[in-house]
């Protein structure tokens, strides 16, 4: 009777009963006190203490940055690469000596997954934890929100030739994309089942001509340091009864499930109309297939360039994934609009209204791949237009898979290939950067934990 009545007419069922518990909260500090743009930040999580568990969805990074500039004469704003993302090039996680997650071009990868699933209303209060600006640059007539193009202004510099000006330090955190310690991770981690061995954070560090812009076209020395980096940790620690009776309940043997993400790059060089090439993506689960282009020269790094945000379309007229000779999806995507539409399928979100994020068509089918004026934050440019080209295919064996384990397609064995083509020669070299979504099992047991995907 109980099962036909709304939940709020529903007396006679509750939610369960909390198990009792200590929640505190474990700031750990990084090894340093400061880094340096393509440094490795370290920090060290302690395991073995028992019923001890960390939830890794409400832990978050804490930092500062601070950035300098050498002036070459010429007065500049610089401004973080649209947030706090792009100073991130790559993410490992350790336990002891074995890597349990390792994912490049992490800075890139979060700025487009950023772009597409948040959109201006909760860039909001991203302006808060990850320096996204929220305002109009009215003196260069820059609307910010309008393409979400960068954040923060950091520092403007003297207009003196080789004076050296440094900034305030700018306070940022943010939940990690991780599988393991942070937003991709679905369950609490139990540190007490992990044995003497702890578990390490590493984020390495951008280049400084890569995660920040300048306003001005005239090249100037930069440098940035990171310090005050903290993972705060949300944990319990669970009475050794409760504990107990919980772990007995596992069989000896615990699997924490996640979504991960691994990353690869190619590079297409300008004249070619098509590009084939294959993958080293072997997984059992994947989720869904990601692509962009980033201009080869902008992404090696230049405080003219935004080497993080800036991804063309390339003129590309249709594409399609094979994995070993069969096509995803059957037949040939074509068209911005098929591909915007398949990018929404890839997460599950064509039915979600408040999908899409800050791309517009604008900036979804902007093909200019050129390095110069439209790459540049300049003072006399009226309408900057925004390249945020993002394309995907979903893997995904059922709708809304995320609400069951292993469900994607397996490339185990298999030869993962992307088939593009271009209604024009590219005029310019780009990169390819691509990303497989995959579900991933971290298996405890004996103390170790090893992902099985």
């Amino acid at each position: 009777m109980s099962g036909n009545l709304p939940k709020e007419l529903n007396l006679a069922s509750n939610k369960p009963m909390s198990a009792n518990g200590k929640p505190y909260i474990n700031r750990f500090r990084a090894d340093n006190s400061s880094y340096s743009g393509g440094d490795v930040i370290r920090i060290e999580i302690p395991c073995g203490r028992q019923g001890t568990y960390l939830f890794p969805k409400d832990s978050f990074i804490e930092a500062k940055v601070q950035l300098t500039v050498v002036d070459s004469g010429t007065s500049q704003k610089y401004f973080i690469d649209q947030s706090v993302y792009s100073l991130f090039n790559r993410i490992r996680v350790y336990h002891g000596s074995n890597i349990i997650e390792d994912t490049l071009y992490t800075n890139r990868l979060w700025t487009a997954l950023y772009d597409l699933q948040v959109n201006e209303v909760e860039r909001r209060g991203d302006c808060i934890t990850k320096l996204v600006n929220d305002t109009t640059d009215t003196t260069n007539k820059y609307p910010i929100f309008q393409d979400g193009c960068n954040g923060q202004q950091i520092v403007t510099s003297s207009g003196t030739a080789s004076t050296s000006t440094t900034s305030s330090l700018y306070d940022f955190a943010f939940v990690i994309p991780s599988a393991v310690l942070g937003s991709l991770c679905s369950k609490a981690l139990p540190l007490g089942l992990m044995g003497s061995a702890s578990i390490y954070l590493e984020l390495e560090l951008a280049n400084a001509n890569v995660a920040f812009v300048s306003n001005s076209s005239t090249n100037t020395s930069i440098s940035y340091i990171v310090q005050d980096i903290y993972y705060n940790a949300k944990m319990t620690t669970l009475p050794s009864d409760i504990n107990d009776a919980l772990i007995e309940s596992t069989g000896g043997f615990i699997n924490v499930p996640a979504i991960a993400y691994k990353s690869e790059v190619k590079s297409m060089a300008s004249g070619i109309s098509a590009f084939n090439d294959k993958f080293s993506y072997q997984f059992s689960s994947l989720k869904n297939f990601l692509f962009f282009f980033i201009n080869t020269s902008t992404a090696t790094g230049a405080v003219t360039k935004r080497s993080v945000t800036a991804r063309p379309r390339a003129n590309l007229s249709d594409f399609f994934l094979l994995i070993n000779g069969e096509a995803f999806p059957s037949q040939t995507v074509a068209n911005p609009s098929r591909m915007y539409a398949e990018l929404l399928r890839a997460f599950d979100s064509l039915t979600d209204t408040n999908a899409g994020g800050i791309l517009s068509y604008q900036n979804y089918t902007n093909s200019n791949t050129h390095t110069t004026a439209d790459d540049v934050l300049n003072a006399t440019v009226t309408n900057t237009t925004q390249k945020r080209f993002f394309a995907g295919v979903d893997l995904d064996k059922f709708n809304h898979s995320s609400d069951t384990l292993m469900s994607g397609t397996s490339s185990i064995g298999q030869m993962v290939n992307i088939q593009l083509n271009f209604s024009s020669a590219l005029t310019e070299a780009l990169n390819l950067y691509s990303a497989v979504q995959y579900d991933v099992l971290y298996h405890i047991e004996g103390g170790l934990i090893s992902p099985k995907f």
